[in-house]
């Protein structure tokens, strides 16, 4: 009699609580009446962990070809009102410039950077070795104090 698949999901729990290759033996004799050596045992669940991997990458790809344009566009919404506040921070930042005002630029001009990172991860763009050379807090936050 041959492992079936389901007898193998059943073995990799096992195996996940802690069952040594000794004991899954055992378990399939004594539960399935099936005599399994040590080896083939270890290539069987091998095997299998293999394809339910490549189903579970096959999911995971699938769901997010499907979620990910939605969640770009939620980003660039998003994106677009931190722009138009941090806009407006920066023109009162500029008429009146106190340090709240100051630190809700810093503040917004550092969520815009991150959103525009973590976009740039979601479409594979991120280059470590790219780095952006800020000269000074003034250009940092698109300020010009004079």
């Amino acid at each position: 009699m041959k492992l079936t698949p389901e007898i193998l999901e059943e073995l990799l729990r096992l195996r996940a609580s802690g069952k040594t290759q000794n004991d899954l033996q055992k378990h399939v004799l004594k539960k399935h009446g099936i005599k399994v050596n040590q080896s083939s045992l270890s290539r069987c669940l091998a095997k299998h962990r293999g394809e339910r991997a490549e189903i579970s990458r096959a999911v995971v790809q699938a769901y997010a070809e499907k979620s990910i344009p939605a969640d770009l566009e939620a980003m660039d919404r998003v994106q677009e009102k931190n722009l138009q506040l941090l806009d407006e921070a920066q023109e009162a930042a500029r008429k009146v410039p106190s340090l709240a005002n100051v630190d809700k630029v810093v503040k917004l001009t550092a969520a815009v950077a991150r959103a525009d990172e973590t976009k740039r991860k979601a479409l594979g763009l991120d280059d470590p070795t790219e780095s952006i050379n800020y000269q000074g807090l003034a250009d940092l936050v698109g300020l010009a104090l004079e």
